[in-house]
């Protein structure tokens, strides 16, 4: 198969799904990851899609956003390692503040396993259906308009309601982590969701993989100094380790 005639199987497969990984792209096109990559990189220079690690998507508006499907499929293992190290911080009948971040949906996920007697309030429709048949764990959704490109609820009504609402800790994600402007993100309005809930919380987490940071997005959720604990799967370079000098900012790296 010509190069050209990929890259449209790769188009069609993207305007079909929406999302599509590297290595179900190769298999079904069958050449290597390596070949998919250059497809996807001449692409993305043509404006019709956004490469992401290890997949790639179509842009449906100006937000950018990286569909839920996609993200679900990434660092597996790394998610699974920061989530324990949450659910272990998590006590008995503890309330707990989760958003709509797929790290956020592993905790929901080992909390179930868990068995522990929590409440948890979220704007994460996958969290609602994970812990929603649990006799452990009582869930609040936060309601609003429901986003299916991150399974998540969100707008006015939506930051509304979580405003009443207050949790002895929540444990949010964000899009980038940047030593100087602390986490962002690529959503106005996921942004002012994670901020209020870290706001209304007596400890407030950050859940972020080692790729998150050194970059920066167009929203600030918080400042550095607005978050209590950094749980990760690497831990920060020199640069981090200098900032962190003398703040009361802990980091955690989840083995």
């Amino acid at each position: 198969m010509l190069a050209l005639e990929r890259g449209e199987a790769i188009l069609k497969t993207l305007e079909e799904n929406g999302s599509a990984m590297v290595s179900d792209l190769s298999v079904q096109l069958g050449v290597t990851e390596e070949t998919i990559r250059r497809d996807l990189e001449k692409l993305e220079g043509l404006k019709k899609i956004r490469r992401v690690h290890g997949g790639a998507y179509l842009v449906k508006d100006m937000e950018q956003t990286v569909p839920v499907e996609l993200r679900r499929r990434f660092f597996v293992e790394e998610k699974k390692r920061i989530a324990a190290r949450c659910v272990g911080m998590i006590g008995e009948r503890e309330s707990v503040m989760l958003d709509c971040s797929t790290t956020a949906l592993v905790i929901a996920q080992k909390l179930r396993e868990s068995k522990k007697s929590v409440s948890v309030i979220t704007n994460s429709f996958d969290v609602i259906q994970t812990l929603g048949g649990c006799d452990t764990a009582t869930v609040t959704c936060i309601g609003g308009i429901y986003r299916a490109e991150t399974a998540s609820f969100r707008g006015h009504m939506a930051l509304a309601n979580l405003e009443t609402h207050y949790a002895d800790k929540a444990f949010v994600s964000c899009t980038s982590l940047h030593v100087r402007f602390g986490p962002t993100d690529h959503i106005e309005s996921e942004a002012r969701i994670r901020a209020t809930m870290l706001e209304h919380a007596q400890m407030r987490v950050l859940i972020a993989d080692y790729t998150k940071f050194n970059t920066v997005s167009p929203y600030k959720i918080a400042s550095l100094d607005q978050i209590d604990c950094i749980v990760t799967d690497n831990g920060p370079d020199e640069e981090w380790l200098a900032a962190l000098s003398g703040s009361d900012l802990q980091v955690i790296v989840a083995k």
